[in-house]
């Protein structure tokens, strides 16, 4: 727990920064799983600041594990409960789009994978069932309801798919692609 004369008021205040690295544009992004990214200069790693893709979406979650397409473009998502903010963002780190997609249910997610066409988001059976913290003290191991992958039309997020697997757990998933009319995934 942070000294209780801390002033955090949101989750970049506390941020890390310290999970993973991403090029966007010029700067080198240094992120994590519940805030900001942090940008700073890949040469010197002189730090240039939080990232505020749009005014009114600063601070918003920005996963460690984004997906990058051949032209560029980046995937993530910023997950809050039983929702994730969909960023689409170009080469260059421009916000391109943004939307609140609904997920099943509340699962710990530091990770997802995309195909040319799909998102591919693993849903495991630890699920948030409070707000505590620590963090993860607020999730709790449902045995027997099962792994849900959320499959999200990346064109249209509306277009979406969930398909039930047996309980597993995950933390780093790897590629996805399309085999036919099957999608499969590391």
């Amino acid at each position: 727990l942070p000294d209780p004369r801390a002033q955090i008021g949101s989750a970049d205040d506390a941020s890390p920064a310290n999970i993973s690295v991403l090029m966007a544009g010029g700067d080198l992004w240094a992120l994590w799983e519940a805030g900001s990214p942090l940008a700073m200069d890949p040469e010197t790693l002189e730090t240039r600041g939080f990232v505020t893709l749009r005014d009114d979406l600063r601070g918003m979650p920005f996963l460690a594990h984004p997906r990058v397409e051949p032209d560029g473009t980046i995937w993530n998502l910023g997950v809050g409960g039983r929702q994730a903010m969909v960023w689409r963002l170009g080469a260059d780190g421009a916000l391109q789009d943004a939307q609140v997609i609904a997920l099943p249910r509340a699962s710990y997610l530091h990770d997802f994978t995309a195909t040319d066409r799909h998102l591919v988001i693993v849903l495991q059976p630890w699920v948030q069932v409070r707000q505590t913290m620590p963090f993860s003290a607020g999730f709790d191991w449902q045995t027997g309801t099962g792994t849900q992958v959320l499959v999200v039309d990346k064109d249209d997020l509306t277009n979406r798919r969930v398909y039930e697997l047996p309980d597993f757990g995950f933390f780093h998933l790897g590629d996805a692609w399309r085999d036919g009319q099957d999608i499969k995934f590391d």
